[in-house]
């Protein structure tokens, strides 16, 4: 286990950013390595604040030779990951190929309508992050012409649930490599749908959450089973939504919660990573009273602590509840007071 870095931020979830300005990291890029020798597609679902997003910029910028236009040449050398198999894992796999990288955190709308057209524009910021591949001459005309209209947003709804799918196989025939696909809270768009939705339009299927776990559902299917350009997918959330709705088309779908033993280290900071932080930013607060605000997780039979918070607490110096109120909890609520009815 390592440190890196000094400054300390909490804001940005940018891999590339925070490694070039020198902010303070524990080292946990050998999940890169675990992740490219297991299966296919995973999940992997962790509580809110717990680092996925900054994990999953930290595959794209270490399989990707540029993420928005910067190159990731050399943003690894000083990492446990780069004495791998003594240099020859990172020579192999840094920077050699495609990759989608998309995140719904920010997909919160309340009508289905305002969700479709939220996601218009992801798909649109996703073409233009590589929108230099339309110069190919490895490309048919047709296919640039399809291209152009998810990047200005022309496609109908049919067209925009293929849009991973088209944009990994347009990617394929100008790289001559599958791809990677890497897609950050993906439950983000239906848990704001249940919330929207009446309790007795659950079950309608006209309702908000009904039509869009019908959406979503084709989208990941289209990019994650039924594509033949995939190398590997990568898919993070904080709920793990059941296969009979959103997931039921990915049967091939390997999927580690906080039960598993699985991926326990990567998300989250163990107790002696914790320690040695306390350390190395010469903080003397008793390790019982960082326990008592930021410990409360046992993943994989770790002792894991929330590592924003505890990060929000090393930059103030002050224990305090960080972590509270920064999620809509009404799934959970939901759930707990349909248990009690019973």
């Amino acid at each position: 286990m390592a440190l890196f870095g000094h400054k300390i931020e909490t804001t940005c979830d940018n891999f590339g950013a925070l490694v070039r300005e020198n902010c303070l990291m524990v080292d946990k890029t050998l999940i890169i390595k675990e992740f490219l020798e297991r299966q296919k597609v995973t999940l992997i679902t962790r509580p809110r604040r717990f680092g996925k997003t900054t994990t999953l910029s930290m595959l794209q910028h270490f399989l990707s030779s540029e993420v928005a236009g910067v190159k990731t040449e050399g943003l690894f050398n000083d990492l446990a990951i780069a004495k791998v198999d003594n240099g020859e894992f990172l020579k192999k796999h840094q920077g050699q190929y495609p990759v989608i990288f998309i995140t719904f955190k920010d997909t919160k709308e309340s009508s289905y309508e305002e969700t479709i057209n939220q996601l218009y524009d992801l798909v649109k910021k996703l073409y233009r992050e590589h929108e230099k591949s339309l110069s190919s001459d490895k490309i048919s005309d047709s296919y640039k012409e399809t291209y152009r209209k998810y990047l200005d947003g022309s496609v109908n709804v049919a067209e925009l649930q293929n849009a991973i799918a088209f944009l990994s196989e347009f990617l394929f025939q100008v790289y001559k490599k599958n791809v990677f696909i890497l897609i950050d809270e993906y439950d983000t768009p239906l848990t704001s749908a249940y919330i929207y939705t009446p309790k007795n339009e659950l079950d309608s299927e006209t309702s908000f959450i009904f039509r869009l776990s019908d959406f979503m559902r084709n989208l990941f299917s289209s990019a994650l089973k039924t594509n033949s350009f995939l190398e590997k997918g990568l898919i993070t959330g904080i709920l793990r939504v059941s296969k009979n709705n959103m997931l039921s088309g990915l049967n091939n779908l390997d999927i580690y919660t906080v039960l598993g033993n699985e991926y326990a280290q990567y998300f989250g900071f163990t107790e002696e990573e914790t320690k040695e932080l306390l350390s190395y930013k010469k903080n003397t607060t008793p390790l019982e009273d960082i326990r008592n605000y930021y410990n409360g997780y046992k993943i994989g039979g770790q002792i894991i602590y929330n590592p924003w918070s505890f990060m929000k607490f090393l930059d103030k110096n002050e224990l305090a509840p960080y972590w509270v109120m920064t999620s809509n909890h009404k799934t959970i609520r939901d759930h707990l007071d349909r248990k009690s009815t019973r």
